[in-house]
């Protein structure tokens, strides 16, 4: 059976390719590299999108990855916020996000910008934009 996988999501340069034109702006590495990390984002976007990964249209269950539909775009403003994450190593670490929750223009960032995918599903993404 040959599985309907939903093009449109994926991004159209690489992420070299939008640094190369964006630089080190701080706007740009919070969006490109930063937001998709930030638990409220993922937990808007996996009640916005119900669920469904959205490059093959399955339930995700359990951990997922953020797809970027594109790196060309920069947030709002340039603030951020640490929140937890744990790792083995650092129990009590925190990481950089964009402070997502008190922006008043958040959806202009995220909505059909970025997507919950399956990390299978993300992988495969990769393959596409690099084989180019």
């Amino acid at each position: 059976m040959v599985k309907n996988y939903n093009k449109n999501i994926i991004n159209q340069h690489t992420r070299n390719e939008a640094r190369a034109k964006h630089g080190d702006s701080e706007r740009w590495k919070n969006y490109a590299e930063r937001v998709q990390k930030h638990p409220f984002v993922r937990e808007y976007l996996m009640q916005k999108y119900n669920g469904i990964c959205q490059y093959c249209g399955l339930p995700i269950a359990g951990d997922f990855q953020i797809q970027h539909g594109t790196y060309d775009k920069e947030c709002i403003f340039e603030e951020h916020i640490r929140v937890k994450h744990k790792t083995k190593r650092r129990p009590n670490g925190t990481r950089k996000v964009p402070d997502c929750e008190n922006c008043t223009e958040f959806h202009k960032c995220i909505d059909d910008a970025l997507y919950p995918v399956h990390a299978y599903c993300n992988m495969l993404i990769s393959k596409e934009v690099y084989k180019r």
